[in-house]
């Protein structure tokens, strides 16, 4: 990877979407390039953002939109706080194959919701448990694939409580979108579990394209 192009994700995540287009746009045909040769890309919440068109980098399918979950008609939740929101998930890989997990709890900070057209070639990996909004996809661009995801499967306990000992905890709890001090007060009902995202990682690392032009896994 170019190194300014590390740099780039290591800003977004305490950027806003603006903030962070201006940072990518300069490299934005190299990332398409990358992955319409066969690379892939992988979005979460804010790259998931920057995967869209208006502004992005236009790696999801024409036609689909990315939006924020919170604005959303019956979703869980309706503000910008670090908290937790619940997915169906559907495994793509590995011995849950097929099998969809109703309520799972994940990491979430006003992450986004996808609109797909009737004609998408996105596949659904996830939804919102309250609304069934689009939370996570696959989805090729060119001889490439591209994976997004609204929450943070990726998420450990780290994310989750704070530890004053323990200076990575303590880093990784603070409330860096707002940029305030305090540190976030985040339980997970269910545990830190990583099924879902090496789920994720898996689907996007294997997908290829059947005979018919489908999505696969």
């Amino acid at each position: 990877m170019h190194p300014s192009l590390r740099s780039i994700s290591d800003t977004i995540t305490i950027a806003d979407l603006q903030k962070a287009w201006k940072e990518a746009k300069p490299y934005a045909s190299d990332v398409r390039n990358f992955v319409a040769g066969g690379g892939r890309y992988l979005g979460v919440c804010l790259g998931a953002f920057l995967a869209g068109h208006s502004p992005g980098l236009g790696l999801i399918p024409k036609g689909d939109n990315v939006v924020r979950e919170i604005d959303q008609k019956g979703a869980q939740v309706d503000d910008e706080e670090d908290t937790t929101i619940q997915t169906d998930w559907t495994f793509s890989t590995g011995d849950k194959r097929g099998k969809t997990e109703k309520r799972r709890w994940l990491y979430f900070q006003d992450g986004a919701a996808f609109r797909l057209s009737s004609k998408s070639s996105a596949k659904v990996l996830g939804r919102y448990s309250n609304n069934g909004d689009v939370a996570a996809i696959l989805s090729p661009f060119g001889e490439g694939w591209v994976a997004n995801v609204g929450p943070h499967p990726e998420a450990d306990e780290t994310w989750c409580k704070s530890n004053s000992d323990d200076p990575l905890q303590t880093t990784r709890s603070m409330r860096l979108i707002k940029g305030a001090d305090e540190e976030a007060e985040i339980k997970n009902p269910e545990g830190v579990r990583n099924d879902i995202g090496r789920d994720l990682v898996q689907a996007l690392l294997s997908a290829s394209k059947s005979k018919s032009g489908s999505t696969v896994p």
